[in-house]
Formats: structure tokens, C-alpha cells, sequence
């Protein structure tokens, strides 16, 4: 699997207004982290021995129609086309590896009080690209002990609690890399 987190996402039912979809999340002590240029919202729960659950809320469709406009304001394009992306508000959730797999049972838990609030039509594991499912979930903890273990076999001892974007991080300066500076500039 080789990457540093560990992605599932929810399907919610119908199409809920992002906000109160914000609220249900801030009710389970979620914080908000960022509100991007692009119309997607950051939020994150820090499961005190577990690690932390990132959490990305996002509406293709706004994405989208954000990122013309910033396009549009620059000179990049000439007029503001119509989204012709995916209108509905999808919630994205990853965790780091190195993380406790104890932290299964707390997102578990976390998206089954979420399903109370707001409903949803499935949770997808999408390391594996099968649904989860919320009442037997031995398989979905399975892999992620199975994740972790090939991640730590590669770096062994990243301390947890964790955020995804820091584990290379502490991977780098564990190898006594200062800072990544890339000579190389894709476009």
C-alpha cells in the first residue's frame, strides 16, 4: 500500500447542506482546520491514544466553480464556464498508518453517531475499494493492521498520535534530513 494514510469515505443520503453537515461534525469534536480556496472544508479528530482522524468535506461541483473563478480573476480564462462536475457534498476521511489500529473502533463508532445526524448510503474503505460495513467491521481492521505493518516495516518507530502530512516529517528528521528542497519544478 506504501503511502502514509490510510483513506475510507462516506456517501451521505440525499444531498445535506455542507453546514449542517460542519455542525454534526464540530457535535463529535471535530475542529475545523481550514476553509480552502476551493471551497473545501478541513476538519480533524484528535483521538487522544489513537491518533488523529482527518476529515475533508468536499462538493465537486463548488471545487470546481471556485476554481474557475480564481482562473477568471487571474486572466486565465476568458468567461466563467458552468460546473459540469459531481453536485453533491462528499466526506473523505484518513488517518496515518503509524496511528494505533485502535483507532478503528473509534471511527467506527465516530461515523455511527455521524449516521444518527446525517444519514448516509455507505462507507467505503477505499485502500481496498469495498464498502464497510458499520456493524462488522473485523475485515476493515484487519487491513489496517495489515496497512500499519507494512508501513512500519518500512518505518518502524514513528510515535503516534500522528497527522497524516507530518509522518514523513518526523520520517525525514529521523534520518536527519533538515528540509526537502526540490531543484525540480513540475509544471
Amino acid at each position: 500500500m506504501g503511502r502514509e494514510a490510510y483513506r475510507i469515505g462516506i456517501k451521505l443520503s440525499g444531498n445535506p447542506a455542507k453546514e449542517d453537515v460542519i455542525k454534526a461534525f464540530e457535535r463529535l469534536d471535530a475542529k475545523k482546520t481550514n476553509e480552502g480556496e476551493f471551497s473545501d472544508i478541513t476538519m480533524e479528530i484528535l483521538f487522544r491514544t489513537e491518533g488523529y482522524l482527518e476529515i475533508l468535506l468536499n462538493n465537486p461541483a463548488e471545487h470546481e466553480a471556485a476554481r474557475n473563478k480564481i482562473a477568471y480573476e487571474t486572466g486565465e480564462i476568458k468567461s466563467i464556464p458552468t460546473p459540469t462536475a459531481f453536485d453533491k457534498l462528499i466526506v473523505f476521511m484518513r488517518f496515518a498508518k503509524p496511528n494505533s489500529v485502535g483507532i478503528v473502533d473509534k471511527i467506527i463508532s465516530l461515523i455511527k453517531q455521524f449516521k444518527q445526524m446525517i444519514p448516509i448510503d455507505m462507507v467505503k474503505d477505499f485502500e481496498a475499494n469495498i464498502k464497510i460495513d458499520l456493524d462488522n467491521y473485523a475485515d476493515f481492521r484487519e487491513r489496517v493492521l495489515q496497512a500499519k505493518q507494512e508501513f512500519e516495516g518500512w518505518h518502524p518507530k514513528v510515535e503516534y498520535p500522528i497527522r497524516c502530512r507530518d509522518v514523513y516529517k518526523v520520517i525525514l528528521q529521523k534520518e536527519g534530513v533538515k528540509s526537502i528542497e526540490t531543484s525540480v519544478r513540475l509544471p
